[in-house]
């Protein structure tokens, strides 16, 4: 059975989505320039903006896709312990030392 995602896990999913989209539509935008090696293009003075849209369009790509929770175990531990409540439970951990000091008053 899949775990159920939190909002901060879809807000992290969006954010790699867009990020992924970003940097996959500037490099289809730079390919794009190279493959057409048009002169009349290259002289445009707004031929840098060709792969900034591109790369915000497939931003919105990575948008949507990610706002489906696609992107939300990306750099995360598989076994369900999130990297900032490993500490929460380890041994010596801040929940063993609030239970000691419970039991001691």
């Amino acid at each position: 059975m899949k775990e159920e995602l939190t909002p901060a896990d879809y807000l992290y999913s969006i954010k790699i989505g867009s990020a992924i989209g970003f940097l996959v539509g500037l490099a289809i935008g730079i390919a794009l320039l190279l493959y057409l090696d048009s002169e009349p293009l290259n002289n445009w003075p707004l031929v840098a903006s060709i792969p900034i849209w591109n790369g915000i369009g497939w931003m919105l790509y990575g948008f949507i896709a990610g706002g489906s929770g696609l992107f939300a175990h990306l750099g995360r531990r598989r076994n369900g312990i999130r990297r900032e409540q490993a500490p929460l439970l380890s041994r010596g951990g801040v929940a063993a030392r609030t239970r000691d000091a419970a039991q001691q008053h």
